[in-house]
């Protein structure tokens, strides 16, 4: 039976059904900057006027108490050390800048926009406001994923570009991590006979060295944690030295400390154990931007495996805009048009992140009428800058030399 095509309902038959928009289930993740500025484990600083921030650093050390004959003093033996030296470092960043603007011309608002019910007209300023609330927060996803990925650059390299893509020095914030902290693997990790807990072993040692942390977490790449679970130097350890991974047991709770890691987009698997006696909890992060050409990009490289410690302090710092104040008129204009004051406005839904972790003051908002008054121009601006203030408690492989 053949059905026939089905006739065309008039006009007065029909309905609206909401808009779908696929920009508000894309989750927008906050894994690496998440590791910034949190409670317990570093500063933020939120800087309105200045466009520079200084940072002093106050190196210690792990000396003993010397020992002496009854009778002399210690600083018979050595008077320099016993004035108190107080060795630290000043670094001074100037704030970076980004920007995004959307520009709503007139003639738009005489269309209808997505969602809009086409029997239920909405005036120019309803449109205007709909458009405008929806540029700010595609605006601010972009901002986030941009923390993102400066976030990953830093717990990768070290450095934060100023300009993406950028390899000049004077583009990048150099936080001066030991080279020693970036290396190859002994082998592949995808072959099933190479040392992996050795490698691990020797980042755990050097993070207490230089880092003075004990190493506790280990970020896996995709195809670093396929070499993990294909090894065979682990799988005959297993036994011996809790090699516990999630996929072949039920679900392992994740502990406490880490909660804020996987709230933010990581995903948790298990935990390891090297020689040292080091236990690592590990993570993986399946987790994407689309860069510049529209190419899928992970914040994570499939090869890398990064071991650190909860202990690590890592500092966010968030600059001032770049325009003049707010006149009167500007304020009542906005308001007119808006509906809102210059301030940031609410965040886009599904932004995987703790509470608080986020927060408004690390955007810039603002609107303003082109010359000729036929189209408002809405702008999101933020200055980060993410320091890896302990930068030796990272220490990165790569699994593929």
């Amino acid at each position: 039976m053949t059905l026939a095509s089905p006739t065309a309902p008039g006009i007065y038959k029909r309905t609206m059904d909401g808009v779908f928009d696929e920009r508000d289930i894309i989750a927008t993740p906050t894994g690496f900057q998440s590791l910034f500025g949190r409670l317990g484990g570093g500063t933020r600083v939120f800087e309105a006027e200045d466009i520079e921030i200084d940072v002093d650093i106050v190196r210690g050390n792990e000396r003993i108490a010397q020992m002496l004959p009854r009778g002399m003093y210690a600083h018979d033996i050595d008077p320099k050390k016993y004035a108190i030296q107080e060795l630290f470092s000043t670094r001074t960043f100037r704030f970076p800048f980004a920007e995004e603007e959307t520009f709503i011309s007139a003639a738009e608002l005489r269309k209808r926009t997505a969602g809009e019910n086409p029997y239920e007209k909405a005036d120019g300023r309803q449109r205007l406001r709909m458009k405008a609330f929806k540029a700010h927060r595609e605006h601010l996803r972009k901002h986030i994923r941009l923390f993102e990925y400066l976030a990953a650059q830093v717990v990768l390299t070290g450095k934060q570009p100023a300009i993406i893509g950028a390899t000049e020095t004077e583009w990048l914030y150099d936080f001066k991590r030991l080279s020693t902290h970036t290396a190859a693997a002994s082998g592949a990790w995808l072959t099933a006979a190479t040392d992996i807990l050795g490698d691990l072993n020797t980042a755990c040692s050097l993070l207490r060295k230089n880092g003075k942390v004990r190493a506790d977490g280990l970020i896996l790449g995709s195809s670093a944690y396929a070499g993990v679970r294909a090894n065979t130097k682990i799988s005959a350890d297993a036994d011996v030295m809790r090699f516990e991974m999630v996929e072949l047991g039920g679900l392992r709770q994740v502990p406490g400390k880490w909660a804020f890691m996987v709230e933010a987009g990581f995903d948790y698997r298990g935990r390891l154990e090297v020689a040292s006696g080091k236990q690592l909890d590990v993570f993986t992060y399946d987790e994407w931007y689309d860069d510049s050409s529209g190419t899928k990009t992970p914040y994570l490289p499939a090869d890398r495996a990064i071991v650190f410690s909860s202990e690590t302090r890592c500092d966010c710092y968030f600059g001032p805009n770049e325009r003049l104040d707010y006149s009167p008129q500007e304020i009542a204009e906005m308001q007119y048009y808006l509906g809102i004051g210059p301030m940031a406005g609410p965040l886009p839904p599904n932004v995987r992140s703790t509470m608080g972790q986020l927060d408004l003051r690390m955007f810039h908002f603002d609107a303003y009428l082109d010359a000729r008054r036929t189209g408002l121009t809405i702008r999101t601006q933020s200055a980060p800058i993410f320091a890896p203030t302990l930068t030796d408690g990272f220490y990165v492989i790569d699994t593929t030399p």
